[in-house]
């Protein structure tokens, strides 16, 4: 009887181990199963950056920071790599005398710009040429408004081929829709951060940032100039992208 016991007690003690080894077995391949769709779902950050000009950077940062996609915006002054090529016995004390000061009185070549870090899973290069196409007047030359001089000029200042082709790509669709575009199209020049005081101007000042905002911008604050009333302003496929309707990705952590 004892004997049998002690084998009946032994069986009980492999089969829990048994069980136990199974259960964990399942657990720790059901863990993996989810860590590797997890990251097979998932999407790495592409990041590009593109440059652009349209009149007075604080409206036009203001409105790609609403962007889902942008990561992070910048207000600058830039000019063509020719005309930094044009310029280059004087690039050494250039870059000192690139101010906000400068640039304003219209003699320096420099446009006010905005430079754009985006992911390209979330918003595309073409979108986002499109869409600033469709922000800013193209219509005429040095001119936004009452804003009037070369360093208000519309441009877009491309840094890769592909870019370049893109860009292309947007103003001959904006040209076929009958509408006239005097926007400057060269190679990106050296990059001039602006003075801090000009970076997130119109946020700071109390205007919305949100992702796919579609509040009016003011242009030079909260009360003041113009307004871009976006819902009038954007085609349906501008407002997709200021929405972030056409992306529904999640970024690797």
């Amino acid at each position: 009887t004892t004997t049998t016991t002690m084998a009946m007690t032994t069986t009980r003690t492999i089969t829990s181990g048994l069980s136990l080894t199974f259960h964990r077995y399942c657990f720790f391949t059901l863990l993996l199963i989810l860590v590797s769709y997890s990251q097979s779902s998932s999407i790495v950050k592409n990041e590009e950056v593109i440059t652009v000009a349209g009149g007075c950077f604080w409206s036009i940062e203001l409105a790609f920071q609403r962007i889902p996609g942008v990561l992070s915006t910048e207000v600058g002054y830039v000019r063509s790599a020719q005309d930094d090529d044009n310029n280059s016995n004087s690039n050494s004390i250039a870059a000192a005398l690139v101010t906000y000061e400068k640039v304003l009185k219209g003699r320096t070549g420099y446009a006010e710009a905005v430079r754009i870090t985006f992911d390209t899973n979330l918003v595309t290069t073409n979108e986002l040429y499109s869409f600033f196409l469709e922000l800013h007047d193209t219509t005429k030359l040095n001119r936004q408004g009452n804003d009037v001089g070369t360093q208000y000029r519309s441009a877009i200042f491309y840094h890769t081929d592909e870019q370049h082709q893109a860009v292309i790509r947007s103003v001959q669709k904006r040209q076929s829709e009958g509408i006239t575009v005097t926007t400057e199209v060269s190679l990106v020049g050296k990059w001039h951060t602006a003075e801090k005081y000009h970076q997130q101007y119109l946020a700071k000042g109390g205007q919305e940032d949100t992702k796919a905002s579609t509040t009016p911008i003011r242009c030079y604050g909260k009360t003041r100039g113009p307004k871009k009333n976006l819902e009038h302003l954007l085609s349906n496929d501008s407002m997709s992208v200021l929405l972030g309707t056409r992306r529904n990705l999640k970024y690797e952590l």
